[in-house]
């Protein structure tokens, strides 16, 4: 076997191993960046339909805003919805 054999042998698996790496980096980002634009979209539709709500039925619009909002934990200090 012939260094070049010995290159091509060695070096093309090597080649398409990192290339598919490569590949795959690059997709997951893309669906990564998906994921935060659907996560967007729902907030955004989350907060028309508390609107809605709010237009149509304010007392239960409060309740509906008071279970979306996390709950505080002793470690930390609960804010004032005013900051």
């Amino acid at each position: 076997m012939t260094n070049a054999q010995l290159y091509l042998a060695v070096g093309l698996p090597i080649v398409a191993v990192i290339t598919s790496l490569v590949i795959s980096m690059v997709q997951s980002a893309g669906i990564r960046e998906n994921i935060r634009e659907m996560r967007g979209d729902i907030k955004l539709l989350t907060g028309k339909v508390y609107e809605l709500m709010g237009q149509k039925y304010p007392a239960r619009a409060a309740l509906f805003r008071a279970a979306a909002s996390p709950p505080c934990y002793p470690p930390y200090r609960c804010l004032p919805k005013s900051l």
